[in-house]
Order: C-alpha cells, then structure tokens, then sequence
C-alpha cells in the first residue's frame, strides 16, 4: 500500500530542501510514514485541515516546519506549500495559498484522468453477473396521472 508524492513545483521542493538540517530529517521520516500509511496517518504526524487539505509536521530543535498536501485518485499524494512556523498559529495566508492550490490539482486531475461511468453499461455487467432480468414494467408505472390525483386531492377556488 505505497502512495506516491510527489510536489506542486519545484519552487516548493525548494522550499523544504532550504529548511533546517534536523527538520527535514523528521520531514523525510514523516514522508516514509505517509508513502507507508497514506490517509491513516494522524496526529501527532498529520493533521486534516478540512476541504481536502491536510498538514505535515516536522519537528526539529531549529523549529517548526508546515507542508500541506492532498490525496489523488491513484494512491498519489501532492505536497502543496510548505514554510517554516514562526508564530504559534498556521497563518491565514499559507492556509488561503495552500487551499487554492489543492483545488487548482484537483481540477486538474479531474482533467486528466475522468471517471466515465456508463450506468447502462454498469446494470448490463451487474444483471449478467448477479442473474437480474430486465424490469417488465416502466419506473414511472406507480406514479399516478394527474385525472387520478384531482380526485384525491381538493381543488381549490
């Protein structure tokens, strides 16, 4: 069960590749953690942010490091932006660019790989697998006709 990472660009493999020496060695352990255990890694070593975004958490004696990613379709993870904390709380802005970019690969990645669904193609496979046959009467036979409804409910004026 691998999942691959891979980056935004290369202005944020940069960007982590600048951090502090034992910092990015907690960040390539949590990376192996996250390869190994995808959507299963929680805190203290990730943490959902809500929206499809969830966060890294690399520690080291020099700091604190932040690098948000997403999930995609394929076992695929997508590290988004990263930075270095120097307040307590994540701020505002790298939540903002963090979250526009996910939704910038998500749509991208609906793009390019779509899923087509066919749902007559998928009733044919499923009656032939399961045996089912055909329905003889329409969906839309237990609907009554309007005639029919007049009589049940009052007109009104």
């Amino acid at each position: 069960m691998t999942y691959k990472v891979e980056y935004y660009s290369a202005k944020v493999l940069a960007e982590i590749e600048a951090w502090p020496v034992d910092i990015l060695a907690d960040y390539a352990h949590l990376i192996e953690l996250l390869m190994e255990h995808g959507p299963n890694l929680r805190m203290p070593h990730s943490r959902a942010m809500g929206e499809g975004l969830f966060e890294l958490r690399p520690k080291g004696k020099e700091g604190i490091g932040r690098a948000f990613y997403c999930y995609l379709v394929g076992k695929r993870v997508v590290i988004v932006h990263a930075f270095v904390k120097k307040a307590k709380q994540t701020p505002e802005r790298d939540l903002t660019v963090a979250r526009k970019r996910v939704a910038e690969v998500k749509m991208a990645d609906a793009k390019l790989n779509p899923v087509a669904h066919d749902h007559n193609e998928f009733l044919a496979k499923a009656r032939k697998r399961k045996g089912l046959r055909k329905p003889t009467r329409p969906l839309n036979s237990n609907i009554r006709s309007p005639a029919k409804c007049s009589r049940l409910v009052p007109a009104q004026g």
